[in-house]
């Protein structure tokens, strides 16, 4: 029986499902069976469909060794540093398009707006409680725009 992870964040367990889909999008594209490409990447056919589901448990050499027997490369990137950045705050803040942001205000109405003020003092009081790792993009940024601009 597979060993089970003992961290699986949300983000990177979704990282991984899609990892398999495209390892395997990319097996059927070349016309190649899994029992093929699993003798390629040096490991058994179970390991490869387990690879492809995108396991946690399967260890990082063994979808490196998959993704190098196709042909495939992986590129990591910082969410941060490839988008671009917001430079000036909005006078008022929607609740609702942050969830992090209507997580921590929930005693405001679904349609509420908050000043920046307002949005910093909620982060700053009960950031905590988040989960920084399933914040968006959009709202770390507005968080760090607040933390640069407020005050």
């Amino acid at each position: 029986m597979p060993a089970k992870s003992v961290f699986q964040s949300n983000k990177n367990v979704q990282f991984l499902s899609q990892l398999g889909v495209q390892i395997r999008a990319k097996r059927k594209h070349l016309n190649v069976t899994a029992k093929m490409a699993a003798d390629a990447a040096g490991m058994s056919r179970n390991t490869w469909h387990r690879l492809e589901k995108g396991e946690a448990s399967i260890t990082i050499g063994s979808y490196l060794a998959a993704v190098d027997a196709l042909g495939m490369a992986l590129k990591l990137e910082d969410e941060l540093d490839s988008a671009p950045v917001q430079q000036s705050l909005p006078k008022t803040i929607a609740v609702k398009e942050y969830p992090g942001l209507k997580q921590l205000a929930w005693h405001l109405q679904a349609d509420a707006c908050v000043t920046p003020q307002q949005a910093l003092d909620l982060y700053e009081r009960n950031g905590r409680h988040l989960d920084q790792e399933t914040l968006t993009h959009a709202e770390k940024q507005l968080i760090a725009l607040l933390q640069k601009q407020v005050h």
